[in-house]
């Protein structure tokens, strides 16, 4: 077991995967899917569901952390890395309550998935 090679904090690491995140978050955490082997399409589009009922169904922004909580466990899961899913929460909802705190724009919650994307490519061999 290891732990993740990629700071959260890296963002800039892989300014392509910083900017798709920062402006389509969905679409990177679908791609991140897709390189472990999942369906990009079906975990693409989910949080873009859960953001859209988020007016509609109370509480919905916490099954987009849900998601997000998934799929960070999946790629700990493909690639041997530490860590348990209290841990994920902690660290998805945490960036995002830190983060909205600093900037008053909810985007913590993004910070996990470029250190995810940059953490793939990097493990893939694919540098970031």
């Amino acid at each position: 077991m290891s732990d993740f090679e990629k700071s959260v904090c890296g963002c800039f690491g892989d300014p392509g995967a910083c900017f798709l995140t920062c402006f389509c978050p969905c679409v990177q955490f679908g791609q991140n899917m897709e390189m472990i082997g999942e369906s990009c399409v079906l975990w693409g589009c989910l949080p873009i569901i859960l953001i859209l009922l988020n007016g509609v169904i109370p509480f919905a922004g916490i099954f987009i952390c849900c998601v997000c909580c998934v799929g960070r466990g999946k790629v700990r899961e493909k690639y041997g890395i530490d860590g348990n899913a209290f841990f994920d929460w902690c660290w998805i909802c945490g960036c995002d309550i830190l983060v909205s705190c600093l900037v008053g724009w909810p985007c913590g919650l993004w910070l996990t998935v470029c250190q995810e994307a940059n953490e793939i490519k990097y493990r893939n061999g694919g540098g970031a």
